[in-house]
């Protein structure tokens, strides 16, 4: 998650470039210090808050691709939910779901509270 906040945080940034990346390097300094020697990830993973404005751009981001990205499945999460819970109420001969369909749905609800997860937050 600290990545990605990273990356929203960079890819909304409108301001001097310049200070973004003083900024960046100084909380990779920070990360350094603070792992004593173990390996802490790359520049590009640390661009902390920078200031309110960025941060509502940030989080407004995150709400879009979050929207976005629900709105492009066929089902909703609890329909889904739904599907599985009555598929296990099934016995094994009447089952209409193949091991793969199952677990395909299961990857899907994943996925689903996933971004529900970020729209909550957002």
């Amino acid at each position: 998650m600290k990545n990605f906040l990273s990356w929203i945080r960079f890819v909304v940034y409108d301001g001097d470039l310049d200070e973004l990346y003083l900024s960046m390097t100084d909380a990779y300094d920070e990360a350094k210090k603070a792992a004593d020697g173990k390996k802490v990830g790359s520049i590009k993973d640390f661009v902390k808050p920078i200031d309110i404005h960025n941060e509502v751009r940030a989080w407004t981001k995150i709400f879009q691709i979050a929207s976005d990205a629900l709105a492009k499945y066929p089902t909703s999460l609890e329909e889904d939910l739904k599907l599985l819970a009555d598929e296990d109420k099934l016995d094994p001969a009447d089952k209409t779901l193949t091991y793969n369909t199952r677990n395909c749905v299961l990857l899907r609800v994943g996925e689903k509270k996933i971004l529900n997860y970020l729209l909550d937050t957002a």
